[in-house]
Order: C-alpha cells, then structure tokens, then sequence
C-alpha cells in the first residue's frame, strides 16, 4: 500500500511539474508579444497611426494594429468593441463610456502685431456678432468696427481646412455663405497675416507656436474674444497674454466651445489590461512631445495630472490569456484529482490498519482466557 501511495504521488508531482513550466512559458510568450488593438476614424488616422508607430519604436515588446471606421459606425465600436478608439469628440454619441482628452484641436483668431488698433483690440476685444458682421460685409473697414473715422479696409483670413470651416460656422452661428478669404495653404495664410497690418485671420492654435520658447511665432498676437460683448475684456475674458493661460482656459471652459474639439480616447469599460494602459499612459506622457507634430494642441499642465491620476486611481485587474488561465485550470485539476485519489486509499489504509490492530488485539486477548489454555481434563 505505501508503494502505491508513493506512486501515485510521484505521477502527480512530476505532472505538476510539467504543467506549471508550459504555464510559465505561455505567460513568458504572451507578455512578450503584447497586442494593442486601436479603432480609429479616417480624419484621425494619421494623428492614431503616428502615434501608435511612435510608440512601437520606444517599446518593442508591444505591437499596435490601428484600423479605421466610418463615422457612422462610430456608436457601434463603442457598444461591442472592447478596443481603445481614437476619435474626435464632435462624433461622440454616447456619453455613458469612458473617456479620456489627449489633445486637442483649437481654432484662434490672430491679427498682425503691428496692427494700429492692437492695444485698442487687447483692451476691448472682438465679439462673435462683430465677427460675423465682418464676414457677411456688414462691417468693412477698422473706422466701423472701432468707432473713428479709419477707412481702412478690414480683410478677414481663415486657413482653409474642412475642420476649421466647422469650427468658423458654428463661432459665428451662420449656415450661410461665409466671406473669409479661404487660404489652403498655411505658410499663404502666414504671409497675408504677415504683410498686412490690418489683418486678421483663424487658423490652428498648434500652427502658429514657436515651440522652442512656448511663445506665438514672431509677427503675431491672439485676438481677445468678447463673449458677453460688453465692448471690454473682464477678468474672465483675459485669458490671451501666454499660451499657458490660454490652454488652462480652454480646459476649464472659459474659452468658446465653437473653435475647439477635444480628441479623445474611448473605451466602453475602463481600460485595464497592462499593454492598454501602458499605452495611454505613454500618451500622456512621454507622448506629448509628439502631438503639435500632428497641428494639434497639447493639454495643460494640471489637466495631463488629473488624466495620470485618473489612469492610477482605478484598480487594475489584468486580464489574462486563455491559454494561460487553462493552464491554471489543470494544475488545478491535478490537485483535485490528488487529493479525491488520496483520501480514499489513506481512508482505506487507515481503516485495514486498525482492522489489523483489533485482529491482533483478539488474538492476544484469546491467548490470555482460560478456554485458550490447553491442559489435562485430571483424573477425574
């Protein structure tokens, strides 16, 4: 019986043993072949791809595939798929996700820092109604737009992009014909602006920083915005003397909704697993540096934190392959069987040792009685 028992459990032992190192090697294969799955829309897949490719260089071990959908499966992704997706927030449909901002794209009004009315302009700004009316011709000239008797002519810019035309439209709440004079190229944009001191023009916040000193390109000052139209800047309003002020204000809605989209990055449950997350946090990291690259603005300070903080404050609770929860599932098994196999035979070894004990404690006690004893019957 002890033969057997003991081989019983060297034959479990040694299939542990087997089982656990095939385990270690699927983890070992799978954690080395990290996949990351990115869904994306066709406006966004250059910025998804480039920054997907980005991060692969940095760190090997992981492998992104980035596709793309149309905008109208946008709400389908979101309800069955469990991939990260890349979208801009003015395609959102479905608020009951989650979502985090990696950039964004913001459009600005500019004016030529030589423009005569530039202190004029930083004091008292420019409202959307006064926008709109220099679009539609209302207003041609700066002596109308500035109450004195300038005749000079007022020609409004807007570098031509479909995204920024959107932006425009909703800014200046028209369907109809806007009159910008539409420049498709940048640097043509950047010149008119340049060369004529009574300009103005909206382009992308990301194209017109000189990112060395995190300042405006030389030659150009942002127009402050008069959103109540009170024909001054309040305290609320002055959010135009550095970029840093700028970003914050936009983050936390003191700049119009109209002329920016967040670019976000969605998943119908919290991303958990260690190649997503390792992802997103490289993102909003070392990521940064590589977002103005693609005409979009990065988030300010405080709001990069938040987004960390909201990466480390849920639990993480790392999905493991198939293969490896199988594994898992044998040794497991194994145990089991171990176990239902030796409580019997202990069971039934025990229960032939004590039968062994009482035969023996019998024959002792036969030995020990009288009728046991074996004598002459005597004479008599």
């Amino acid at each position: 019986m002890k033969k057997l028992i003991l081989l019983i459990s060297s034959l479990a032992f040694l299939m542990m043993v087997y089982t656990y190192g095939n385990a270690r090697n699927l983890m070992y294969r799978t954690i080395s072949e990290e996949s990351i799955q990115i869904w994306t829309t066709n406006e966004m897949f250059e910025f998804a791809n480039t920054m997907a490719l980005t991060f692969e260089q940095n760190n090997p071990k992981f492998k992104i595939e980035v596709t793309t959908v149309n905008e109208n499966d946008v709400t389908y992704m979101i309800e069955n798929s469990d991939d990260i997706g890349i979208i801009s927030n003015n395609i959102l449909t479905n608020d009951n996700i989650w979502k985090m901002a990696i950039a964004r794209e913001i459009l600005v009004p500019v004016m030529n820092a030589d423009n005569p009315y530039s202190n004029q302009i930083l004091s008292e700004g420019i409202s959307p109604k006064e926008y709109e009316s220099i679009s539609n011709g209302i207003i041609t000239n700066w002596g109308e737009l500035m109450n004195d008797q300038s005749v000079s002519n007022i020609k409004l810019f807007i570098h031509n992009t479909s995204a920024n035309e959107i932006f425009l439209s909703k800014f200046l709440s028209s369907e109809s014909d806007l009159h910008p004079l539409d420049i498709e190229n940048f640097d043509a944009f950047l010149t008119k602006i340049k060369n004529d001191k009574y300009a103005i023009g909206f382009c992308r916040l990301a194209d017109i920083i000189d990112y060395e000193n995190h300042n405006l390109i030389e030659g150009l000052k942002l127009v402050p915005i008069d959103r109540n139209e009170n024909n001054k800047i309040d305290f609320a309003e002055n959010i135009y003397s550095n970029l840093n002020d700028l970003e914050r204000a936009v983050w936390i809605g003191k700049y119009p909704r109209e002329l920016y989209n967040n670019i976000l990055t969605i998943s119908k449950y919290q991303p958990v697993s260690t190649s997503d997350l390792a992802f997103l946090n490289w993102i909003i990291t070392e990521g940064e540096q590589n977002i103005n690259t693609n005409g979009l603005s990065k988030l300010c300070t405080s709001e990069l934190q938040a987004n960390i903080q909201k990466l480390t404050d849920h639990p993480v609770v790392i999905s493991e392959p198939n293969e490896v929860n199988n594994a898992k599932a044998i040794i497991l098994l194994i145990v089991i069987s171990i176990v239902v196999i030796l409580v019997p035979v202990m069971f039934f070894s025990k229960r032939n040792t004590n039968h062994m004990d009482s035969s023996n404690k019998e024959k002792k006690q036969k030995i020990l009685t009288e009728s046991s004893v074996v004598s002459p019957k005597g004479i008599f």
